[in-house]
Order: C-alpha cells, then sequence, then structure tokens
C-alpha cells in the first residue's frame, strides 16, 4: 500500500512509471517484511476469534492481498509462520 501510494505521488510530480519502479527495487525489503508480519498478526488476532485451520489461513491471505501484498508473498508468509500453530 505504502508503494502504491508512493508510486501516484511520483506520477502526479512527472516521474515515469520505469524510473519509479527502478527506484523502488532500492528500496529496503526489510520495511516490507516488518509491515507483512505486523498485518498479518493482525489479521490472525482478529480472525482466530471466529475461524480455525485452512479457512483462518485462507482468510489471512485474503485480509494481506486487500492490505497490497502480493498473493504468492501471503501464501508464503502464512504458510511458513501459521502452520506450527495447527499442529
Amino acid at each position: 500500500m505504502k508503494k502504491k501510494k508512493l508510486t501516484d505521488a511520483l506520477l502526479r510530480l512527472g516521474f515515469s512509471y520505469e524510473m519509479i519502479q527502478l527506484a523502488l527495487e532500492h528500496l529496503p525489503k526489510a520495511d516490507e517484511e516488518d509491515a507483512l508480519s505486523i498485518q498479518a498478526k493482525q489479521a490472525a488476532q482478529k480472525l482466530q476469534k471466529k475461524y480455525s485451520g485452512q479457512d483462518l489461513h485462507r482468510r489471512i491471505v485474503q485480509k494481506l492481498v486487500q492490505k497490497g501484498f502480493s498473493y504468492q508473498v501471503a501464501i508464503d508468509y502464512v504458510n511458513e509462520n501459521f502452520q506450527e500453530e495447527d499442529q
């Protein structure tokens, strides 16, 4: 979401889309990973009251995608970080 807002602002200032994408590639990945972790934990806390198992995982992924993360990144994160809770 942060990258989209930044991209939109830079486009309004007259920068080309290609130039913006090149610049965004150099942003630290840690910020994105931290944001993903925070958003996933918040979604899990809220959704655990109603859902469990695969349904919970699917809904966490759905929330992350709604927040602007790619589907594959969300799936990978949930599979890595929420598996041990089911066992």
